[in-house]
């Protein structure tokens, strides 16, 4: 056979060619990571490399396990790595749609913090359920744990000293995606004063659960969703919860913050992280009188151009115990997926579309590029003393396309700031000012190309998406012209 396409109830495709017909034919469905988010590559010097996944805050449309829908937090602050170098006087990123999704940029911001060398500056990079305003907080001094076991009463204090992409994971892994059976991490903080202004910070990563697990968890009663929760022991040495939802990383190797003033209910220090979720903890510190961190100076955009570049050869752990890379360098031969139905940015500058959140968002569809440059020769000479540090400010919001995400086929209905869920009701419509609908009109020209050609022919009633375009930009005579 030519081709030999199997279509999973989460719709992963699957393609083979050249199948014998004399054989048996087994197929094991793909395990690779489908939706998550943006990826966002840096500069180090001498090559493109993956940092991390952005947007992770911001879903559009994904199931909870109570029926419900997760809401977003479009804000997002990224604390870069002091690997990242500039080119030619500009620190650019490189910001691709590589999965199964569709993902809306509304602003892109660079920011400098200089501070003193003997601090460090943290971002609270955390998806909650509640909305958390995105903040640069100062850290003094880093004080570790004096001991740390996992269930099985293993140390693992070597495991989250340092940043070295080792974990505690000697939990046993559900068969649903991002689930794991309870477990539980267990720290002695050691000497700090009840009444202290005290912090904790986790860094970590998060293999995704998704609508698909959502439904599987909604419709059976022996499995549920157990957010991260934090416990300190009271005076008779009972666990009591005292952060009922600590919330997780917001995306790959992120730091998140955890106010702790006041939650020891006794002399006994020990904290216990517990969840069923596949949270992976690289590094746990804990502060005292953290500060507001020194006010950042913005570095002007240079230029942002929207383009078509492919999809990225990923590197994944067969089991799921690493986060996913991508080789920036390694296009696959062919496309993993299909963009959704609707209409996106035109190719070229869309500059003017990133530099305030105004509901004028750049639209990507999977196999997109965004390339944004910030003008680094503004920054002033660092005082002696100093360090600087870089965050990425970013607004925006991503929607996947599993089945069990609201409205997954399609890129519309376009998000906006104001709405107040999504998809929102017929009481909310997308602004309609003249300014927006010149926009409509100016970039969301681009129809989605199917990058899978459907194996029958074409039709618009069996297909729905535009048959592959010879060129970028040319217009096809399909629904996606509404």
């Amino acid at each position: 056979m030519d081709v030999l396409r199997v279509t999973w109830p989460n719709l992963i495709v699957q393609n083979m060619t050249a199948v014998a017909t004399n054989q048996r034919v087994e197929v094991r469905e793909s395990e690779r990571l489908a939706s998550s988010c943006p990826l966002l590559y840096i500069w180090d010097g001498e090559r493109y490399v993956y940092f991390t996944d952005v947007l992770g805050m911001a879903p559009l449309g994904v199931l909870a396990p109570d029926g419900g829908r997760l809401p977003p937090n479009p804000d997002e602050l990224v604390r870069l790595p002091s690997t990242m170098r500039e080119q030619d006087g500009a620190y650019v990123f490189q910001i691709s749609d590589e999965l199964r999704e569709v993902e809306f940029f509304d602003q892109v911001r660079l920011l400098a913090v200089d501070h003193p060398a003997s601090e460090e500056v943290y971002a609270n990079e955390i998806y909650s359920s509640s909305r958390a305003t995105p903040t640069l907080f100062s850290v003094r001094q880093k004080r570790f744990p004096i001991s740390a076991v996992d269930d099985h009463g293993q140390d693992v204090l070597p495991l989250v000293r340092k940043l070295d992409g080792r974990y505690p994971d000697s939990f046993r892994l559900q068969r649903v995606p991002g689930l794991a059976e309870l477990h539980a991490l267990t720290l002695d903080l050691g000497d700090v004063a009840e009444s202290a202004p005290a912090t904790l910070w986790l860094t970590g990563w998060v293999f995704w659960s998704d609508s698909n697990s959502a439904r599987a968890v909604s419709s059976n009663s022996q499995l549920q969703m157990v957010s991260p929760y934090v416990q300190v022991r009271d005076a008779q040495g009972q666990w009591v919860t005292v952060v009922p939802d600590t919330g997780i990383p917001s995306a790959t190797n992120r730091t998140m913050r955890v106010d702790f003033t006041g939650k020891f209910l006794s002399s006994d220090h020990h904290v216990r992280i517990v969840t069923n979720l596949c949270v992976y903890w690289d590094q746990v510190f804990f502060s005292v009188g953290d500060t507001p961190a020194p006010a950042p100076v913005e570095l002007a955009m240079l230029s942002a151009d929207l383009h078509y570049r492919g999809f990225s050869a990923p590197v994944s752990d067969p089991a799921h115990r690493q986060p996913d890379s991508f080789d920036y360098y390694h296009l696959l031969a062919d496309a993993p997926w299909n963009p959704l139905w609707g209409n996106y940015t035109r190719y070229g500058s869309v500059e003017d579309l990133l530099r305030k959140p105004d509901d004028r968002s750049v639209v990507l569809a999977t196999g997109d590029e965004l390339t944004v440059s910030f003008d680094a020769r503004q920054l002033p000479p660092l005082k002696t003393g100093h360090k600087r540090d870089l965050f990425l400010y970013l607004h925006g919001w991503a929607k996947d396309g599993d089945p069990n995400t609201a409205t997954f086929r399609t890129v519309a209905p376009l998000p906006f700031r104001k709405m107040s869920q999504y998809p929102y009701g017929p009481g909310e419509l997308f602004p309609n000012s003249p300014e927006h609908q010149n926009y409509l009109r100016t970039y969301q020209t681009r129809p989605g190309y199917a990058l899978i050609p459907p194996l029958a022919p074409f039709t618009t009633h069996s297909w729905p998406w535009a048959p592959v375009a010879p060129l970028p930009g040319v217009r096809s005579q399909s629904p996606n012209q509404e």
